[in-house]
């Protein structure tokens, strides 16, 4: 990025250098045509053709370097702030734990994208007419001298001060109308995640209001900034362009009135004198050259000082986008260091400040990672991050080779469990016991199908294959769990890139999952309601393969087929958690006492 700054720096120079000169053959030409010098006029008309292909040149140069300068800054900030959101699974913990944020896609997308153009453009529109002011200034200031040159800056200087005053905080307007853009966006986002259920229920109408109110309010605060932006447009018009331009001609004027009054002066102010003849014809075909010249560079000069008096608006548009941007970096090193903020169930909404209506959380409890191939919760509560406690204190310990299934009503708290035990909810208190983050898997109910080729679908997330594995053992697996079409034509279909989502059923989005843990062989799996689209028989495949590969199983279902491949049954109540050994030789019996029967069974599988 320095070598395009000092690029677009050399560019300036050459562009303000070569504006100079071209003030010189207008003026030239002006007295050319005073003088009805045709072959003059000619050869300056040629130099101003001969100063186009340069000049043309570097103003697409800078432009050029504006541009590429916006894209290194955007660049460095997308590659700091995306390896501080993938890192640690802040990801998770910024869109379901931390409530400051509520569009991180609008931050990361749009946000750092204006942030970045903003700032580029700062940097142009400051140090561009900055060069010039240096270069005119000097070259004006042998004409006309500072005493005249000053009323300008004076102008300007008071043009500048009076609209500071009357300036808006167009930052703080611009960060609030981004926010408001990316809700609006977000709402859009959320229908296209949830099309299906808002169609089967038939909430077009509902959605339609809440998409209208979210616009209006949008609307409502552009309209309310357009205005502004009126009211300010038209001083800057008044004294930064018309009130420049009347001070301009006046400062123009003098030279060519000085010069009268010192001929009148040296004539003697003899009576009968015409005055209308004073100046001579050459005389005359210099002030001209004279004056056009310095108008080019005057009006050049008034538009620098121009540009510099109403940076002030760059500067608060990049300081609206520097509170968005500001905003997502302090969140992300909150969540580095293991901080949230999010209100709680109990706390009373009236005592709440509306500066502050969120709460900050820290897990304070122990997780350990061993190498002791067991997981332990010891005295370990299950807590929303809003606060709500599920499960006052679970103690528990599952070692490698031995199989946990997990019941109880919808809401009670069942998936929590593998949320503390993933590090995605904060460990409030207790102790907890697991090895490294690696030897967990997770099988959710709808698996997660990423862009790209069948192989990868199979090894995610994985970038390459493992080492010792190869696509003919893929081919086996995928045989195994009766997939084995998708790659009816051989190993070359494993590249295939389709739409995953679309292409393939739910059942098979299951079985891919399947594939996917056995090839991953991990020590311990979490099976959240994984197998509720397929067969009893592959059900069965699944979890004899399983237990064939040493991996323990953490399983969340209520289909009663399941309980013979566990060794315990964890039950979760409004009371509490019961931890029950299964006993697979009275195994009517302790269904009965687990409260699971085949009604339930039926409901799942429907």
């Amino acid at each position: 990025m320095t070598i395009y700054m000092f690029v677009m720096i050399f560019s300036m120079i050459a562009r303000t250098i070569m504006s100079i000169y071209v003030a010189s053959i207008n003026g030239a030409s002006a007295q050319m045509v005073m003088d009805r010098n045709f072959r003059g006029f000619v050869l300056n008309i040629l130099k101003l053709v001969g100063l186009a292909f340069p000049a043309s040149i570097c103003n697409s140069m800078l432009k050029y370097m504006n541009s590429m300068i916006a894209f290194e800054i955007r660049e460095k900030m997308i590659h700091y702030f995306q390896n501080e959101y993938l890192t640690n699974l802040k990801f998770y913990q910024l869109n379901n734990l931390d409530s400051r944020i509520e569009n991180p896609d609008q931050r990361f997308t749009e946000d750092i994208k204006k942030f970045s153009h903003s700032l580029s453009d700062a940097f142009m529109n400051l140090i561009k007419p900055s060069l010039d002011l240096i270069l005119f200034t000097q070259s004006l200031t042998k004409q006309l001298g500072w005493g005249m040159l000053s009323l300008n800056f004076l102008w300007y200087g008071v043009s500048g001060s009076f609209l500071r005053v009357v300036s808006p905080p167009m930052g703080l307007l611009t960060s609030v109308q981004q926010n408001l853009d990316g809700v609006y966006r977000s709402q859009h986002g959320y229908i296209k995640v949830n099309v299906q259920e808002i169609c089967l229920l038939r909430g077009t109408s509902w959605e339609n209001r809440k998409l209208k109110n979210k616009f209006s309010d949008l609307y409502n605060h552009s309209h309310m900034l357009l205005v502004k932006r009126l009211f300010l447009g038209t001083f800057d018009n008044i004294l930064t362009k018309y009130g420049a331009t009347i001070m301009g001609y006046f400062v123009l004027s003098r030279p060519s009135m000085k010069f009268a009054q010192e001929r009148l002066k040296q004539l003697g102010n003899q009576p009968g004198i015409d005055h209308k003849n004073l100046i001579t014809r050459d005389e005359s075909s210099k002030i001209t050259k004279e004056y056009m010249r310095n108008g080019s560079l005057m009006i050049s000069l008034a538009k620098s000082i121009g540009r510099i008096v109403i940076t002030y608006k760059d500067l608060q548009r990049i300081a609206g986008y520097t509170v968005l941007i500001s905003e997502l970096d302090r969140v992300l090193t909150d969540l580095r260091n293991g901080k949230f903020f999010r209100p709680q169930v109990r706390d009373d909404p009236r005592t709440l400040s509306s500066k502050k209506p969120n709460r900050e959380l820290i897990g304070s409890g122990e997780l350990v990672e061993t190498e002791n191939e067991q997981i332990v919760f010891h005295d370990v509560p299950l807590e929303t991050p809003n606060g709500n406690v599920l499960v006052e204190s679970l103690g528990l310990t599952l070692r490698r080779g031995e199989n946990l299934i997990i019941t109880g009503p919808n809401g009670i708290g069942k998936s929590s469990l593998f949320r503390v035990l993933g590090g995605l909810w904060p460990l409030v208190s207790g102790r907890l016991e697991r090895p490294h983050i690696k030897e967990l898997f997770y099988l959710p109910q709808k698996p997660y199908l990423s862009e790209g080729t069948l192989e990868q679908q199979l090894i995610y997330p994985h970038l390459a294959m493992k080492s010792g594995f190869t696509r003919e053992n893929l081919m086996e697996l995928m045989d195994y769990v009766e997939l084995i079409q998708l790659v009816k034509n051989g190993e070359n279909d494993l590249d295939m890139v389709e739409d995953w989502h679309s292409k393939l059923g739910q059942g098979e989005k299951q079985r891919i999952a399947m594939v996917r843990m056995i090839y991953h062989s991990p020590k311990f799996a979490i099976l959240d309601e994984c197998t509720s689209t397929v067969s009893a028989e592959m059900e069965a495949k699944f979890y004899n393969k399983c237990k064939e590969i040493g991996i323990s199983l953490f399983t969340i279902s209520h289909r009663v087929s399941l309980f013979k491949y566990h060794d315990f049954h964890l039950r979760i109540e409004k009371e509490g958690a019961k931890l029950l050994e299964i006993d697979h030789s009275k195994e009517t019996e302790f269904l009965a006492h687990a409260n699971v029967t085949e009604e339930v069974k039926n409901v799942s599988e429907e």
